[in-house]
């Protein structure tokens, strides 16, 4: 599984997750695909490759567009690197507690049995694993600072969205880890993460 093409896909979904929570902050707008395609892989548990968890990569479009443009230098987004780089750091804090561990994984599973049913809409599925967020990431320090547009922020469901893509951003974060990902990686492996990207979106 530690593959260049499986931590290209899980590094992207991190990018995606960054990308979202921008966009939303500042313009209170997202692609209710590119969201939902995050979302449902929180429910993916034990994954042997990444087709079990993204079943359709053109909908991880805006976040390897995004990631090429940090590893090429064009176009690179200093704020959505800096949501990268926290969570990173959120990451390194979870895996040091074992009990808000726990409390994810048995939110997770009370919301995938939630989630079974196909009327729930995407603001609902939002507000639900916000609520997980607040109940448990958000107790742990570094606390990740979203800037934005103040009238999108205070707004409840643009809260719910940026919480969203924090959660979904955060798991990538592991999967990434998961399939041999680190920064150090994509140093010295760039030419080869970048053949990987271009490859995906010329499909």
């Amino acid at each position: 599984m530690k593959d260049i093409l499986s931590q290209t896909i899980s590094l992207a979904a991190i990018y995606q997750s960054c990308y979202i929570v921008k966009k939303v902050a500042w313009h209170g707008e997202f692609d209710e695909n590119h969201l939902t395609i995050l979302i449902n892989s929180l429910f993916i548990n034990n994954p042997t490759s990444m087709n079990d968890i993204y079943t359709d990569t053109k909908k991880l479009s805006v976040g390897l567009n995004s990631l090429k443009n940090q590893l090429t230098g064009i176009n690179k987004d200093h704020e959505i690197y800096n949501y990268f780089s926290s969570l990173l750091n959120l990451s390194r804090s979870l895996e040091k507690n074992v009990k808000v561990i726990t409390n994810i994984q048995e939110g997770l599973s009370l919301l995938k049995d939630s989630f079974s049913n196909n009327q729930i809409n995407i603001d609902d599925k939002s507000t639900k694993i916000a609520n997980l967020y607040i109940s448990t990431l958000s107790k742990i320090e570094p606390r990740i600072i979203v800037s934005g547009d103040n009238k999108y922020l205070k707004n409840p469901m643009i809260a719910s969205k940026i919480r969203t893509s924090l959660f979904t951003g955060l798991r990538s974060v592991f999967l990434w880890k998961e399939f041999g990902g680190s920064k150090i990686k994509n140093f010295f492996f760039k030419s080869k993460i970048l053949l990987e990207i271009n490859r995906i979106l010329a499909v």
